[in-house]
């Protein structure tokens, strides 16, 4: 019926059994490579951000008012194999305090949708939108999250990658203090409406990261942590795949890649107070009228928009403020 999925999707999971997720690893693998892109001649540089400590808290409600969000930088997706510009835009914000890491994701979408509500189900095959975390970047005991415009979750507790040898993950592991909120810029489920995306707003505690990872976690101002934001758009194959840092192999642009995730730079000042290196970095105007200035970026370090000329590479990517 009209007006039926707009507005506010909020899950706060606790201690869930999680149902089968995959038939097998190898389903997995290869549901992962026929999402492939094509494959670049050379590797790409892996990105960079500067990870602001934000002393406000944080509301998971998907409205994206916070003021870590105002002032945090801003990175843009590009596509999962070859870093070119994608058809629609993507941007995500990120922030951490002692409890949790805090992300932000904008989606550009004229067709939002998504039918699974239930926890572990596989998003993957509608659209979804995905954050990988490596918190000692060691390439094992990763973490994956999924989330869809119903505010459903998917979470698992990798081993190792799926295509190496006892590669996998604990299908049943749930991330207890896992909270998220996705708010619907449109009418979700209808394709004779015309939407503008989606927003997902999502907070991960360190409590559930710190058993399987040698860094201690909360992290401490100049650690480094490896992460990957993704996005999986459209209704039919070949859908768009879309990603912070990209994911380039000799197979495909396969999602389980972490030596390929970026770099997430923790810093002690607030998200005002940081930026990603110059050589990396964007300017982009967050609100004029106020005279709010903050950097934004896209997985390259090209210039898209912002208060110095275009580099002879960059991009008309659309920023969402």
């Amino acid at each position: 019926m009209p007006g039926m999925g707009r507005g506010i999707r909020t899950r706060m999971y606790r201690q869930a059994a999680a149902p089968t997720y995959f038939a097998s690893m190898k389903h997995r693998t290869m549901l992962s490579l026929l999402f492939a892109c094509a494959v670049p001649g050379s590797a790409l540089p892996l990105p960079q951000y500067a990870c602001g400590f934000t002393a406000s808290p944080v509301i998971i409600d998907g409205r994206a008012d916070d003021h870590a969000w105002l002032e945090a930088d801003t990175v843009t997706l590009c596509a999962c194999g070859d870093g070119n510009a994608p058809a629609l835009s993507t941007v995500a914000r990120l922030a951490w305090d002692s409890t949790c890491l805090y992300v932000l994701v904008r989606t550009v979408d004229p067709d939002v949708w998504g039918t699974m509500n239930r926890r572990d189900q596989m998003l993957f095959e509608e659209e979804a939108v995905e954050f990988y975390i490596d918190p000692d970047g060691d390439g094992r005991d990763y973490f994956e999250f999924q989330f869809n415009s119903l505010g459903a979750i998917a979470d698992i507790c990798m081993r190792l990658p799926w295509d190496q040898a006892g590669g996998g993950g604990d299908l049943a592991w749930n991330a207890s203090g896992v909270r998220v909120a996705v708010l619907v810029h449109g009418t979700n489920n209808n394709a004779a409406s015309v939407d503008t995306g989606l927003t997902v707003e999502a907070a991960f505690a360190w409590s559930d990261f710190a058993p399987k990872s040698s860094l201690a976690l909360p992290p401490s101002a100049g650690d480094t942590l490896r992460v990957n934001i993704y996005r999986v758009e459209g209704r039919n194959a070949p859908k768009e795949m879309t990603c912070w840092s990209p994911v380039e192999t000799t197979t495909g642009a396969f999602f389980h890649t972490p030596a390929k995730f970026g770099l997430l730079l923790m810093h002690a000042g607030a998200p005002s107070s940081v930026r990603t290196p110059p050589t990396r970095r964007l300017i982009a105007s967050l609100s004029p009228a106020a005279g709010a200035r903050h950097t934004a970026f896209d997985c390259l370090g090209r210039v898209v928009r912002g208060d110095r000329p275009q580099t002879a590479a960059g991009r008309g990517v659309i920023l969402l403020y």
